[in-house]
């Protein structure tokens, strides 16, 4: 996740039709600017998701998108978009969302099983 203010990307303007696995930066019907990564195609439209997100964002037209992440800034240390470090990175978050939803839905039962112990305990 990048930190406002402190990391940073390169962002260039499409020369080419992005594909899977670009983080592209563009712009929704409400005037709101979205940073996120194609995790497919269809129709030729984008669908889209943010690393820390599980949920899809679709359709993102072509025509909305302003440009595409070469490279960040993260910490002070830059990264490449195409070094071989993101391009498996990349495959993991997008591959292992179903996962991540799975694992997100065990902490939180979880937590609601700890608070009722919880309150139990100290109603006693």
């Amino acid at each position: 996740m990048l930190k406002d203010g402190i990391d940073s990307v390169r962002i260039i303007k499409p020369i080419v039709l992005p594909k899977k696995y670009d983080i592209i930066f563009y712009r929704r019907d409400d005037g709101t600017f979205i940073l996120h990564r194609i995790v497919g195609i269809k129709d030729g439209d984008y669908i889209c998701r943010g690393d820390n997100q599980t949920e899809n964002e679709f359709p993102v037209k072509n025509g909305s998108i302003i440009g595409i992440v070469t490279e960040y800034t993260k910490n002070g240390k830059v990264i490449k978009f195409d070094s071989i470090r993101q391009t498996v990175y990349s495959r993991f978050v997008v591959n292992t969302v179903l996962l991540k939803k799975f694992l997100r839905i065990l902490i939180s039962k979880a937590r609601k099983l700890k608070n009722s112990f919880t309150k139990e305990s100290s109603s006693k």
